[in-house]
């Protein structure tokens, strides 16, 4: 049987997070969401088994995005981490960051995010 696929989106932005439980439950996806790195990393602590993708909104502003992806690695090392960001940064580390599985620039489709959910599924 297959694993089936829940999200954690970690975003301070309601209509991105709205969007997201819109669609991801049209897909059955199972949705958490969680306004700042703090309270993500939380409930990724409480339902680290279930969750299978961790949106990370890159300018979160509690916390470095590294330090974030430091935290959910160590509950869970093989967490498949995704950076999503709608602008552009100077410091652009996280394109290189071997331990972010994706990038999913924002806005992005629902298309995009298919894709993305799709290419998790078979890596599991």
């Amino acid at each position: 049987m297959d694993k089936r696929i829940e999200v954690l989106a970690m975003d301070d932005d309601p209509l991105i997070v709205r969007f997201l439980q819109k669609v991801l439950k049209k897909l059955d996806i199972g949705f958490y969401s969680a306004e700042n790195a703090k309270s993500g990393v939380e409930i990724f602590s409480q339902k680290s088994e279930a969750i299978t993708i961790v949106l990370l909104d890159l300018s979160l502003s509690d916390q470095p995005w590294n330090h974030t992806v430091d935290q959910l690695l160590a509950i869970r090392k093989d967490l498949k981490i995704v950076i999503s960001s709608g602008s552009l940064i100077e410091d652009q580390t996280h394109e290189v960051d071997s331990r972010v599985f994706a990038h999913l620039p924002k806005p992005f489709s629902i298309p995009d995010l298919q894709k993305l959910i799709q290419s998790v599924a078979t890596s599991l």
